[in-house]
């Protein structure tokens, strides 16, 4: 029987001798002084992560990816200052550094405090093209019990005057904010993380979960098996009703089984006791954390004390009651791009509004307009037509190449939803009572003024910052997308990590909707009636 040697680059670690075909054991994170540990890599450049979960066929060096640890001088013995990391999100390119002051009390509580200033947000924002700034506080000793996080007002200003997001980076939890989030909040920004540590504040917890209503409807009579998972992150902030993505590491807390593994993953559920004295149970998505492990990642609105558990039952519990599957009705390019600036034709518009319609075509093919016959959109023009949403021309042609304008598109959200309050109005857009917004260049004599002021009146198209609306600009891909999901009630999707599209960003306006409607996923409404993706 072939044996092979594995060695663990860069630690202390003895070399491991391994059965040809079988598996080697990932080790604990190892220490070392001065340094933080990153991860464990298949090569030198530390460009790919090492997968533990394939069989080792050959010698084999893995390697420990490590970061030096910068220690300034204290000017308090009770203090360490500490420089931290500010890399761009994605990558651990280290963009700037920001100090971070560790302080011991007499207890021996240990308790960081991190101020980003604004000298150090206009370094990163100038030093980088990513637009995204990610604060990797380490802990590698897991000393820390408390970690204060605070970003001055200023400093928001120079990160949400480029569109960035910030992340911040523990080893307990990460905190993602995106952009839309940072926008127009005008006052410093604070976060107090206290991990929970202590065995009897983890039972005490469980303990609440079991007597929750919302744990119990999901379990029923299988409350025993309730168990906390992890460690529960008790999370202040002054950023309330914002979205904002959490992410616990999980993997510390699964057996080594894959079955038991794989039981646990999808039975489990994040307990939630808001600040505010309510409860409430959600599911989260598997993601990695870090490289080779674990995370469950959710958005939220509010900040709270957030426990991973296992629910027996949770898996049937979230797909019957909670989840439903939304399909696309737009797509990208062959080439990954989904091209959020180039305008919509009239073709395109019938297809995608057919599509949300879910018709089928039952005519005999014989065609309502003289340039629609060979039209890739012929069925879903017709079927526009039935449904009285999209019309053509005088002259007898529907003009299916010619792209289709902002007032165009407005009249014909107008008449949709005017044709659908008029068989039930419990939808909120058919809320009459709001006022038109007023544009600086629509004149009541516009052909289409009473659909763009019926229409902006509910929240499905919106005007520019000038006050002007554009009538006759056409409309494009990114701005269709968020008007028919308005249309149709639907998004944009919350908890996206990664854009499926090479030429959109997560900092982009319309990211969550260009997901929404671009990509097969199913989702569950929270407390708020956002959709969150499931998977």
């Amino acid at each position: 029987v072939n044996e092979y040697k594995v060695t663990f680059n860069g630690t202390d670690l003895s070399d491991a001798s391994i059965t040809y075909g079988e598996k080697v054991t990932k080790p604990a994170d190892p220490i070392k002084a001065g340094s933080i540990f990153r991860g464990w890599y298949a090569d030198a450049d530390f460009k790919t992560a090492f997968d533990f979960t394939k069989d080792i066929t050959s010698d084999t060096v893995i390697y420990a990816k490590w970061t030096a640890v910068v220690v300034l001088a204290p000017t308090d013995p009770a203090v360490e200052e500490i420089a931290v990391d500010v890399v761009t999100d994605g990558s651990d390119a280290v963009v700037v550094q920001t100090p971070i002051q560790r302080r011991t009390e007499a207890d021996g509580t240990v308790k960081d405090t991190v101020t980003f200033t604004r000298e150090k947000a206009e370094a990163f924002v100038h030093a980088s093209t990513d637009k995204a700034a990610r604060i990797v506080i380490p802990d590698p000793n897991d000393k820390v019990a408390e970690t204060n996080i605070s970003v001055p007002k200023e400093a928001m200003h120079s990160l949400a005057g480029v569109d960035a997001s910030l992340a911040i980076d523990t080893a307990n939890v990460k905190i993602s904010i995106p952009a839309p989030s940072m926008k127009d909040f005008n006052k410093e920004l604070y976060f107090r993380i206290v991990p929970v540590k202590k065995e009897e504040e983890k039972i005490e917890i469980e303990d609440r979960a079991k007597q929750e209503e919302s744990v119990r409807e999901i379990a029923g009579l299988n409350t025993a098996t309730i168990e906390v998972l992890g460690r529960p992150m008790t999370i202040e902030t002054n950023m309330q009703n914002r979205p904002v993505t959490l992410t616990l590491p999980i993997e510390g807390a699964l057996p080594k089984d894959e079955a038991e593994r794989d039981v646990i993953l999808l039975n489990l559920a994040i307990f939630i006791e808001h600040s505010d004295g309510t409860k409430e149970v959600i599911r989260g998505r598997i993601v990695e954390y870090k490289p080779g492990e674990l995370g469950v990642t959710f958005e939220i609105q509010k900040f709270s004390t957030f426990t991973m558990v296992y629910l027996d039952g949770a898996e049937e519990y979230f797909a019957e009651k909670y989840t439903a599957t939304h399909k696309p009705y737009i797509s990208g390019f062959k080439d990954g791009t989904f091209r959020p600036s180039e305008s919509v034709t009239r073709a395109q518009m019938a297809s995608m509004l057919i599509r949300n319609l879910d018709l089928s075509y039952k005519g005999d093919g014989t065609p309502s307009y003289k340039d629609t016959k060979r039209s890739f959109a012929f069925k879903q023009i017709e079927l526009a037509k039935e449904a009285g949403m999209i019309f053509g021309f005088k002259d007898g042609t529907f003009r299916p190449d010619q792209s289709v304008t902002r007032a165009q598109v407005a009249a014909i959200a107008s008449r949709w939803v005017k044709s659908m309050c008029d068989k039930q109005n419990e939808s909120a857009l058919c809320d009459n009572t709001k006022k038109a917004k007023h544009f600086t260049d629509i004149k009541a004599e516009h052909w289409a003024s009473d659909a763009i002021a019926h229409v902006s009146s509910i929240g499905i198209i919106t005007g520019f910052g000038n006050g002007s609306f554009k009538p006759e600009q056409p409309i494009t891909r990114a701005q269709a997308v968020v008007m028919l999901n308005r249309l149709f009630e639907r998004g944009p999707l919350n908890g996206v990590a990664k854009s499926t599209f090479r030429d959109i960003s997560a900092d982009h306006w319309a990211f969550r909707d260009i997901e929404e409607a671009a990509v097969t996923h199913v989702y569950h409404l929270d407390e708020n009636k956002a959709e969150q993706l499931v998977r």
